[in-house]
């Protein structure tokens, strides 16, 4: 009865710390939100949502934060930076999240339009050769038999042969290259979307450093930046 006891006791205290093994995060407008904190600096926070199927990482600004809770049960308190520090933090979290999605997107449409033009390439490969053969075939096989049919009254058996290959040969070479010309268009719409996305990209620097500088408390006097172009 006592080890029960003890199993019992054991199975609530791992549950407890279960409950308790989450960051939480309160914004400004009074919403918490129970997440699993990656990074957190004067600019932003990344963060997944716990106990969540989705490991998206998710951006929030530190400027509409005001507290972390972590796991650990430390908390750190924010909201304490000047208004115009704030909106260029602000400023540069919105620049870099639209970094991140164009960047997103250029990967996403640079592999379908990869893909695309790869199957384009191989079906109008395989298709336009079968269909450059097959059409004579049709047309040899054709004359062939009406000759044969208005000499003989009857077709061999290889001129009836030629005729049904040229023909399977016709459509599955015409079925093939249509396809691959369709999946070319395919290449050339997603081939555009990829560079609207990478002009997006040359628009956005890459910020390697970005630091307060003096106290940002009380005598804040700037932000000292060295930016890659």
């Amino acid at each position: 009865m006592k080890l029960a006891n003890y199993i019992y006791a054991l199975l609530l205290l791992m549950c407890s710390l279960a409950a308790h093994a989450q960051d939480v995060i309160t914004f400004n407008n009074g919403d918490e939100v129970k997440a699993t904190i990656t990074e957190v600096n004067d600019m932003k926070i990344k963060y997944k949502l716990f106990n969540s199927s989705d490991t998206t990482i998710l951006i929030a600004k530190t400027s509409s934060i005001f507290m972390i809770k972590y796991a650990s049960g430390t908390k750190q308190v924010f909201g304490n930076t000047l208004p115009a520090y704030n909106k260029h933090l602000e400023d540069i979290v919105d620049e870099e999240v639209a970094k991140m999605k164009a960047q997103a997107d250029y990967d996403k449409f640079s592999k379908i339009y990869k893909y695309k033009k790869t199957v384009a390439i191989v079906l109008t490969g395989i298709g336009a050769p079968v269909l450059a053969v097959g059409i004579p075939m049709l047309v040899v096989g054709a004359v062939n038999e009406r000759r044969e049919s208005r000499a003989y009254g009857y077709v061999s058996q290889r001129a009836s042969d030629m005729y049904s290959a040229g023909g399977l040969m016709t459509v599955a070479g015409f079925t093939l290259t249509l396809t691959g010309s369709i999946h070319f268009g395919l290449a050339a719409k997603y081939k555009k979307k990829r560079d609207a996305a990478a002009s997006q990209l040359s628009l956005y620097p890459a910020t390697q450093i970005i630091q307060p500088v003096g106290n940002i408390g009380s005598s804040y006097s700037g932000i000292a930046m060295r930016i890659t172009f």
